[in-house]
């Protein structure tokens, strides 16, 4: 991996030490004139436009998605789906456990150990045994 400026940059190919700076003078970054959001060694200043939170080129069209989804999902489309997952999980459907748990308690694969998942699939094969009991 390289550090520095990057193609395009006009700083691009310039020696990373100049020799004023090797001799104890100033560097160039300490020459570069101010900007509205920039001081003189090219550091952010407070209030510049960069750091306002607008995000990428997309960003509004997610926001507008997000909205859309939001203002039309119902409680009782998010019960529905739960309790899809539910279903898939008396099913013995490992996906849909880890599913439900991601959404509950967060990323499953990095609290998950073997030990585990070993107990959810004997709880598992328990609620199907229970499942079956009941259906005959």
């Amino acid at each position: 991996m390289t550090f520095g400026p990057q193609p395009g940059h006009p700083d691009h190919g310039k020696d990373e030490t100049p020799a004023s700076q090797e001799m104890g003078g100033e560097s160039e970054h300490e020459l570069r004139p101010k900007t509205p959001d920039k001081d003189s060694k090219g550091r952010f200043q407070k209030g510049n436009q960069a750091a306002r939170g607008k995000g990428g080129p997309g960003h509004r069209r997610v926001r507008e998605f997000r909205a859309t989804f939001l203002n039309a999902a119902q409680p009782e489309h998010i019960q529905k789906a739960v309790q899809l997952l539910v279903d898939g999980i008396n099913e013995g459907n490992l996906d849909c456990a880890k599913e439900l748990l991601n959404r509950c308690v967060g990323n499953v694969a990095e609290i998950m150990d073997t030990q585990l998942i070993e107990a959810l699939e004997s709880e598992i094969e328990e609620l199907k045994r229970a499942q079956a009991d009941r259906q005959d």
